[in-house]
């Protein structure tokens, strides 16, 4: 993931990471929390992944940027699986919430 702060460069970057061998061919429940402390947190099927910090406040967001999902900008990073769902909120959920997404199932 990356997800662009005061504290990063323009592209988000340092990139986070899941944990190595997470890839799977089978259907994959991921979810990407980012929390005003810059605490970043991924969950694999409901369970917590790898964790992040990442200060800083998005003031340097421009609100005419695309949301891109998959790829880059000008393309050459495609990722070639599918999507179910995408969903966006205006906070970071717990980790409980993130198991109760799960066990709704796809």
């Amino acid at each position: 993931a990356r997800y662009r702060t005061e504290n990063s460069d323009n592209n988000g970057n340092p990139t986070f990471y899941s944990s190595v061998a997470t890839a799977s061919l089978n259907l994959t429940h991921v979810v990407f929390t980012h929390a005003a402390d810059g605490s970043e947190v991924f969950y694999i099927d409901g369970a917590e992944n790898a964790t992040n910090a990442r200060p800083g406040g998005t003031g340097n967001w421009v609100s005419t940027y695309p949301l891109v999902v998959a790829n880059e900008i000008g393309g050459g990073r495609e990722w070639l699986g599918e999507l179910h769902l995408i969903a966006i909120y205006d906070r970071a959920l717990t980790a409980d919430e993130v198991q109760q997404n799960f066990d709704v199932g796809p």
